[in-house]
């Protein structure tokens, strides 16, 4: 598995890039690049993403050929790519949905649609109607290429199903006041980390929390010298998840558990009295909604939920004389 060194003499199939949306690219770090008749290579920062690799093949209806790529390169690919897309409705900025009927101002939820707001830099739509059922609110972030939907905190037995049903990234918190205290991002070791603790940094900033990252080891033993050697994979990640966090002026403290990854996670709230949890979901959220179905029983006094979800909202390319596009440098 090669690395790709210079993305800009790579040429883009702009079909595989109105399938596979942007944003959904950004969330798994990866970048379908050609095809070649059933298979598609795929430029990406962790290759061994099976759920990811999965996804693309659904979209591309392709057999994927991950090929290794450097995270800093994939960056510049994605900023130069962006100037691709089109200025029509279908291009603008996701947005955020603010669900909440009869909540008052000084509200935990209120506080934290406020903080993803800024952190966003985009303001958020509210939806107050009281005659509008959570399920309604859902199916309106879907179909307006919402970037995150934000509830109040529901009944613990239906947050697996809620992690299921919503198509967009999903935060759910309580409607008193009182500040959260302890806040814990899970990190799955894919792209999705990227996007989850920079929205669990600000919240940790703005509500003078703590954050604790508890890094999901599948295996039977951690090599403590590979997670902290910024040569390695997973050390280089971790670093990269760790600067997130330090740039919102959170230092972050490390958890590993050994074990199934959700007996982690469950061991991990159930012992150390969180009240926030961040988790990200790979696919539809199949893995995550298992882990909230066995937070809920007991459950374990959570104020707020947040579950990350790729994005498969699509839009436009522009007009191209050609069947295909480089990617130039400006």
């Amino acid at each position: 598995m090669a690395t790709i060194l210079d993305l800009t003499h790579i040429e883009l199939d702009p079909e595989l890039l109105e399938r596979a949306p942007l944003e959904l690219c950004r969330y798994h770090q990866a970048l379908p690049l050609a095809r070649e008749d059933s298979r598609v290579s795929v430029a990406m920062v962790y290759p061994h993403n099976a759920a990811a690799c999965a996804m693309l093949a659904e979209l591309l209806e392709a057999e994927i050929v991950p090929v290794q790529i450097e995270a800093a390169l994939l960056q510049e690919a994605f900023e130069r790519l962006s100037l691709l897309f089109a200025a029509s409705p279908s291009a603008e900025p996701p947005q955020l949905l603010l669900y909440a009927p009869d909540v008052q101002g000084g509200a935990l939820l209120l506080r934290l649609a406020q903080t993803l707001a800024d952190e966003e830099k985009h303001p958020y739509t509210r939806l107050d109607s009281p005659d509008v059922p959570v399920a309604a609110a859902l199916t309106t972030a879907s179909v307006s290429r919402c970037r995150l939907c934000l509830l109040p905190m529901s009944k613990p037995a239906e947050w697996g199903d809620l992690a299921l049903r919503s198509s967009t990234s999903l935060l759910m918190a309580a409607t008193d006041s009182p500040r959260l205290k302890h806040i814990l991002a899970i990190l799955r070791g894919h792209g999705a980390d990227m996007q989850a603790t920079p929205w669990a940094a600000a919240i940790a900033a703005a509500e003078a929390a703590g954050l604790t990252l508890l890094l999901l080891n599948e295996t039977t033993g951690c090599d403590l010298h590979a997670l902290l050697d910024p040569e390695t994979a997973v050390g280089r990640h971790l670093a990269a998840v760790t600067r997130l966090a330090t740039a919102k002026g959170i230092e972050p403290t490390l958890r590993i558990r050994q074990g199934d990854p959700i007996r982690q996670i469950v061991d991990e709230v159930a012992t150390q009295r969180y009240d926030m949890v961040a988790l990200c979901a790979e696919s539809r959220g199949e893995f995550a909604a298992a882990v909230l179905r066995k937070l809920a029983a007991p459950p374990v006094g959570l104020r707020a939920l947040l579950l990350c979800k790729p994005s498969r909202f699509s839009a436009p390319l522009k007009s191209v004389s050609t069947t295909k596009r480089r990617l130039h440098r400006d």
